[in-house]
């Protein structure tokens, strides 16, 4: 089946379909993209949708340090706001540390992170819009937010197995 590129016009048949991320990262939009505007298609806009092992384990690392600043000792929650979980965890975790290493093919500028910075999108996309169970958030009137732990949600959750390994490799990290 034929479909037309959303970038070239063209009307081909090896498709990608992909996600872009606009509003800070608060709204997303599906697109088709052929194989030749995706090899020069910028990557700052565009994100496949999540199947990527290396991926998991990014989104999984940042997920452990929300945990870690969100959760006190005696088990108490509290809000954290969300660039600065991606701050820590750029410093604290390997694996998200990669994965936006990767992403803009370069070191990151911590005190950059914020709602300007696109590869957080993604992830400001899946906390925002509820696909993350582990996680409520609180909105503020600027567009900003703060994240929260939520407690037992991963003993509720069904995995997906690349899911369960990229989870196991950050827990081994965080050891």
């Amino acid at each position: 089946m034929s479909r037309l590129c959303e970038y070239c016009g063209l009307e081909k048949k090896h498709m990608s379909e992909g996600k872009s991320y606009f509003d800070y990262g608060f709204k997303a939009k599906n697109y088709w993209i052929c194989e030749d505007c995706d090899k020069d298609h910028d990557n700052t806009t565009k994100t496949i949708i999540t199947t990527d092992f290396h991926e998991f384990q990014g989104y999984e690392g940042l997920l452990r340090i929300i945990k870690e600043l969100s959760v006190s000792r005696d088990g108490t929650t509290h809000y954290t706001n969300f660039y600065e979980a991606a701050r820590q965890a750029y410093k604290k975790s390997n694996s998200f540390r990669e994965y936006i290493n990767g992403y803009s093919n370069t070191e990151v500028d911590v005190p950059q992170m914020d709602r300007n910075y696109t590869p957080l999108w993604e992830f400001t996309y899946r906390l925002a819009n509820g696909l993350e169970p582990r996680i409520t958030i609180n909105l503020h009137h600027d567009g900003d937010f703060d994240i929260c732990w939520v407690p037992d949600a991963e003993k509720e959750m069904k995995f997906n197995p690349m899911f369960v390994k990229a989870f196991q490799e950050n827990e081994r990290e965080n050891k």
